[in-house]
């Protein structure tokens, strides 16, 4: 990395107003790295169109090629894809954060793929945010692409 990479990440950092873009959580409460939405393995550039401001723990659960959805059992011993148990949690809910549907569901420690499904799937969007929060809905039938 040169010097012209610092100040493209804080251009980056500046831009998401120093707050990740998949949770909303902000400094100095976490680690913030820039993160590439197309990584640069898979063709991805530095271009500020391709960059977005991420906590650690986002990027990290971000890494696409090792992502795996954790898994929970339910009470009838059947896995339940993390994925199905936020659906059903929305569709009750109607909206909430990733960090309500972890406590919610048991996973704390699953936050960051929480974050990074209800950010990436076209099955949710954000309905609103509230300072650090970010809280997300499901998508109607007809809004899904």
């Amino acid at each position: 990395m040169n010097g012209n990479w610092y100040a493209l990440r804080w251009q980056v950092l500046q831009r998401d107003n120093f707050t990740c873009v998949y949770c909303g959580q902000s400094a100095p409460s976490v680690i913030l790295h820039i993160d590439h939405k197309i990584p640069r393995a898979a063709g991805g550039d530095d271009d500020m169109a391709n960059l977005v401001t991420a906590c650690e723990a986002c990027n990290i659960g971000r890494n696409l090629d090792h992502f795996v959805i954790p898994e929970r059992v339910n009470r009838h011993k059947h896995k339940v894809p993390l994925f199905d148990c936020m659906v059903d949690y929305l569709k009750v809910n109607e909206e909430a954060t990733a960090t309500e549907i972890s406590k919610a569901l048991g996973r704390q420690k699953s936050r960051c793929n929480i974050a990074h499904l209800l950010a990436n799937s076209n099955e949710f969007r954000v309905s609103r945010r509230e300072g650090k929060c970010v809280y997300y809905t499901m998508l109607n039938k007809g809004e899904r692409g």
